[in-house]
């Protein structure tokens, strides 16, 4: 059309001309099928010799918007979109009961002994607190980068972005969709578990469900919600400012800075003797031990597993034991006069929060052995970061091996597992698991009992130390 709009016409009142004769604007239109705004623009772009515009009978009409209501409707999903993202970004979590949502091939033991490769694993929940648009759309998606958001439903999320934005009115449908179809691969509502959940957010959510007839009112409370989700997403990135300046071989000001990460798994993933037959009637109500797990990862730098049996104590002087192991490795490829380390861990009065472990950081501080000493913990219910991640990861491997009857095979595993420089690339100086039978009562030795430093040998000698 805009080849036969170039060609001039003879006679000056008819401007087209088709099939070598002229013809008016109204028959031109007619044969050709063309309507009166889509002639003038396509008679202007010929004026100007440019490209035909884009005709839009051949565009697809799912998701063009037209006219007042359809800009609106595109500001609502560019609404959406951008809160979900900051869903994903702040709240969302790793969790380790979300283990199954990774796109791996795991190899598991049978009973002869020959290993079999199990198909990529998928992330399933329960069917009736999800649209059913989103199901289909998470089918055969990768679900490796999957995070979930707390315990709740559509409409709770829904409730956050509508108090943020009360002059814009989003139905759940719409919500649904742009959910489905933006998100659906790597943003899910997590089940609830029995893990303890945050109280704030507990309370928020109880007072926003028992004010539904008063519009004023849960609008106040939803505010107040979305401030402590702010607040505690505010806490979260410092630690990740922490664990990024920890990577870094030098700071700017040239001094050195590491970040601790200490947390224990699930004990019951350690159950043994682990075979097959116990999944027998017979033999289910056979009481097994348990291995208890601590996992110390010093960002950066390396990674610590330390096994022990039940009969070992799980207080205060165990936590110690642990980051005093991980500084003296720590010690033999740096400095620690010139560091400052910080130590994340979950809000837990008997081993990480208590007078113990203060008061050996003070020691530390006051005697010079490391720059700066500070203990941080996240906000109660929100505590859960990478290292959960990383025992979600540990807890396949486990659950792919059958056979493992002693507390040294799973240390065997564990550190073979560990070989996998893949896993945490970071950490590469050292990946030690190890198997502890009994430690030192560090409440007693910091109080009365004579420590000394005698780097690289030992970090600390209690008692009378050889090396003075």
């Amino acid at each position: 059309v805009i080849n036969l709009l170039k060609v001039p016409a003879l006679c000056p009142r008819r401007k087209q001309v088709l099939l070598g004769r002229p013809i008016c604007q109204r028959g031109f239109r007619k044969i050709l099928c063309l309507g009166s705004g889509r002639y003038s623009r396509l008679k202007q772009a010929a004026s100007k010799d440019e490209r035909a515009p884009l005709d839009g009978r051949s565009v697809p009409k799912k998701n063009v918007f037209r006219g007042k209501r359809g800009n609106e409707a595109l500001q609502k999903r560019a609404l959406i979109a951008e809160y979900l993202e900051e869903l994903y970004e702040t709240i969302s979590e790793p969790m380790p009961d979300a283990n199954q949502s990774l796109k791996c091939k795991d190899q598991i033991e049978t009973e002869a002994g020959d290993l079999v490769t199990q198909g990529p694993k998928r992330f399933r929940r329960h069917k009736g607190r999800r649209p059913r648009v989103a199901v289909l759309q998470n089918r055969g998606c990768d679900k490796s980068k999957m995070k979930l958001l707390p315990p709740g439903t559509y409409s709770d999320y829904l409730g956050l972005l509508r108090a943020r934005h009360p002059d814009m009115k989003i139905s759940l449908k719409l919500f649904s969709k742009v959910w489905a179809q933006n998100f659906g691969g790597k943003l899910a509502l997590r089940e609830e578990s029995q893990h303890a959940q945050c109280g704030i957010c507990t309370r928020h959510k109880l007072l926003i469900k028992r004010l539904s007839g008063d519009r004023i009112q849960r609008d106040a409370q939803m505010a107040e919600y979305a401030t402590h989700l702010r607040r505690q997403y505010a806490d979260r990135t410092e630690y990740w400012k922490a664990r990024t300046r920890s990577r870094l071989p030098l700071l700017p000001a040239g001094d050195q800075s590491v970040c601790f990460i200490i947390d224990g798994h699930d004990h019951s993933k350690y159950r043994y003797p682990r075979d097959t037959m116990f999944s027998s009637k017979e033999y289910s109500g056979f009481v097994r031990p348990c291995l208890d797990a601590t996992a110390c990862i010093t960002h950066g730098q390396g990674i610590l597993m330390v096994l022990s049996e039940p009969f070992v104590r799980k207080d205060s002087s165990w936590t110690t034991e642990v980051i005093a192991h991980s500084l003296n490795k720590l010690a033999e490829v740096a400095d620690l006069r010139r560091m400052e380390v910080l130590c994340q861990a979950d809000n837990t009065s008997r081993e990480v929060k208590n007078n113990t472990l203060t008061r050996f950081c003070g020691f530390l501080t006051g005697t010079s052995r490391v720059r700066r000493m500070e203990l941080r913990f996240l906000q109660s219910g929100h505590s859960h970061e990478d290292v959960d991640a990383w025992f979600s990861v540990l807890s396949n491997v486990i659950e792919s091996h059958k056979h493992l009857q002693t507390p040294e095979d799973f240390q065997r595993l564990l550190q073979d597992f560990l070989t996998d420089l893949t896993q945490r690339p970071h950490e590469l100086h050292w990946r030690d698991v190890m198997l502890v039978n009994a430690i030192r009562d560090w409440s007693f030795d910091l109080l009365f009992g004579e420590i000394c430093y005698c780097p690289p040998i030992d970090l600390f000698c209690v008692g009378r130390c050889p090396h003075r």
